[in-house]
């Protein structure tokens, strides 16, 4: 109901922005140059924005969390020789802890194949690429995750696995 509301009201200032653009009075049409102008700029420093972002992930910004795990785990199986438990949990922590490694390398390999211009979101038919196909009315669309989503997923995943290592390395500290 929110959802559909905002819809309208977006669409609404479209409307009006776009009518006093081209058709408005002088001072409207004014108004509605600096607002588009203002939207470009904004468009222009979003995509500045995840450029930057990308670049920083593909020089390595998450391999020291990564390694700093490694190092953790290691450490706490020095000290946790005798108590099952700790070692139970911490190999489940490594298990996670690798397919986190490998969330992120599919992640830079999806971020290296859209700057050469390919799509994991397309299939080859025919040496065409075609979008894959559209869910009937009344279906449920199906959900996509987005790079910059899966890669805001994993950021909070890895928070979650070192909290978790903290709260194990207290717990082999007793």
């Amino acid at each position: 109901m929110i959802r559909s509301l905002l819809r309208v009201a977006f669409m609404l200032v479209v409307c009006i922005v776009g009518y006093n653009y081209f058709l408005g009075t002088p001072s409207e049409k004014d108004t509605s140059k600096k607002i588009v102008g203002q939207g470009k700029d904004l468009f222009n420093s979003v995509r500045d924005l995840v450029r930057t972002e990308r670049d920083k992930y593909d020089e390595g910004k998450y391999d020291k969390a990564i390694t700093g795990v490694k190092d953790v785990f290691g450490k706490i199986r020095e000290t946790a020789d005798n108590n099952k438990g700790i070692l139970d949990d911490l190999d489940k922590l490594e298990v996670r802890r690798k397919q986190l490694e490998q969330d992120l390398k599919d992640i830079n390999d999806m971020t290296t194949n859209a700057k050469e211009g390919k799509s994991s979101e397309f299939t080859e038919r025919g040496g065409k690429p075609t979008a894959l196909p559209k869910p009937k009315i009344g279906e449920p669309k199906p959900k996509t995750e987005t790079l910059d989503q899966k890669k805001k997923r994993l950021q909070d995943e890895l928070h979650n696995l070192l909290d978790s290592t903290d709260a194990l390395m207290d717990k082999a500290a007793k």
